[in-house]
């Protein structure tokens, strides 16, 4: 086993990572070459030069290796590592919930649970990533199936997938199909990026200490903490163009977009859409629960006591 105190220069590299092709990532940092080691007179001014004229953000992006500083702005803004992360345990008899995603290189699956707090307020409870980077989705429903029986056998699950999980491939079979061939039965329901974050939002920025956070997420789940974190983003937008549909492809996208299936296809049942409602009025429906809940919820303030 290597000790890393024995060898200082592995203090350089940034974190070996996997990318979504399947392919082990290891960074090598400026400080590694001496002349431009920041603990040194000369590698100080070298860095002062060289930052000179650059943002902060992209200094981070080009040299500091930061897979979370890149343009644009985060999908989950109040996103807290010391408050939304917890070492959580599944509670007994309360449905576990799963999101997927599947991909061409790659697929995804959330586990989580919603707990209720006061009100009509709930706590979504992630507990499980499982990620898959192969072109074949019975990979991944084949992870699942073996987790669940090794260590969530005693739950019931409800199974959430897009839309295009029917969508067929050139086999002639589809994700739906392959997991109703396992015993799994998804619902299926289409949905926009921009409608599932808003609404996640709601529970993310809850952050009155005196109430439970309306997220919480285990330490296990990297790929999602990642991208709460900042690297799952809105592109830049410039001046005329329109708001954008989607946040920028990365890493973590596969992972959060079955997060949101497992979360805006149950949660957002609280409020359903009438049969004649537009979706900008859907939208201004949820915000008002949004707003309703968080007063029906609300401890007073001191001097209202």
């Amino acid at each position: 086993m290597i000790n890393p105190a024995d060898y200082p220069t592995l203090s350089k590299f940034r974190p070996v990572r996997v990318n979504e092709n399947g392919f082990v990532v290891a960074s090598y940092h400026y400080s590694c070459t001496p002349e431009h080691d920041p603990m040194t007179p000369e590698g100080r001014a070298w860095k002062r030069r060289r930052k000179a004229g650059t943002s902060q953000a992209q200094w981070d992006i080009e040299y500091e290796i930061s897979y979370e500083a890149v343009a644009g702005t985060p999908c989950y803004p109040g996103f807290d590592k010391s408050y939304h992360i917890a070492d959580i345990q599944p509670i007994p008899k309360v449905k576990m919930y799963r999101g997927w995603d599947p991909g061409y290189r790659g697929s995804a699956c959330v586990w989580l649970q919603f707990i209720p707090l006061e009100g009509a307020l709930f706590q979504i409870r992630v507990y499980r990533e499982d990620e898959t980077f192969t072109t074949d989705f019975t990979d991944l429903v084949d992870a699942v199936k073996k987790a669940e029986k090794e260590f969530y056998k005693d739950y019931t699950f409800k199974d959430d997938i897009d839309v295009w999980g029917k969508a067929h491939a050139p086999d002639g079979s589809s994700p739906a199909q392959i997991m109703r061939s396992k015993g799994i039965f998804p619902l299926m329901k289409r949905s926009y990026p921009r409608d599932r974050i808003m609404f996640l939002n709601h529970f993310v920025a809850r952050r009155d200490p005196r109430k439970e956070p309306g997220l919480l997420v285990h330490p296990s789940c990297e790929r999602l903490i990642s991208g709460f974190n900042g690297l799952y983003r809105w592109p830049e937008i410039k001046e005329g163009q329109p708001e954008p549909k989607a946040p920028v492809e990365c890493e973590c996208s596969h992972m959060h977009a079955a997060f949101e299936y497992g979360v805006w296809n149950n949660l957002r049942l609280k409020i359903e859409r009438k049969a004649k409602e537009t979706r900008r009025e859907y939208q201004e429906s949820l915000i008002n629960w949004m707003l309703r809940t968080d007063e029906e919820n609300r401890q007073p303030d001191a001097d209202e006591i």
